[in-house]
């Protein structure tokens, strides 16, 4: 079971690499390097991606399943968007995110850790740059 799982997580990975817009702008190299920064990730209804006043924990890439954005006093502003990055903007800044980002439904995420964004970050701000200018779309 869990070999099938991984065989799929890294199937996934890999489309998405060939079709989303964030990466389709990179070589096949470069691609690849990025699918080994992420870890596939599955969140149930109710689990805060990223929780308003507190800073990330990670750069979130949700792939599956629905989210809802809500201000810091919890009033809902709508629904996110699929395949845009999640934390990014916390992360660079080291400030608290301004909205939280919860599963509304059961979610498939891919996340990239701190450590893996710094290191990111230091050899490839290109791809950093890339990131922050795809906006959250509600």
């Amino acid at each position: 079971h869990v070999l099938l799982q991984q065989v799929l997580d890294a199937q996934l990975i890999a489309t998405l690499l060939r079709t989303n817009p964030i990466f389709t702008a990179f070589d096949q190299v470069t691609r690849k390097q990025l699918a080994r920064l992420f870890e596939v990730r599955r969140a149930h209804a109710g689990t805060r991606i990223v929780e308003a006043g507190k800073r990330s924990d990670a750069m979130y890439l949700p792939l599956h399943g629905r989210l809802v954005v809500r201000t810091a006093d919890g009033r809902r502003l709508g629904n996110m968007d699929l395949g845009y990055p999640i934390g990014q903007e916390s992360l660079l800044t080291r400030e608290a995110s301004r909205v939280t980002i919860e599963a509304a439904s059961e979610v498939l995420i891919l996340r990239m850790p701190v450590p893996r964004f710094s290191e990111l970050l230091m050899k490839r701000p290109d791809i950093v740059q890339r990131f922050q200018m795809l906006q959250l779309r509600v």
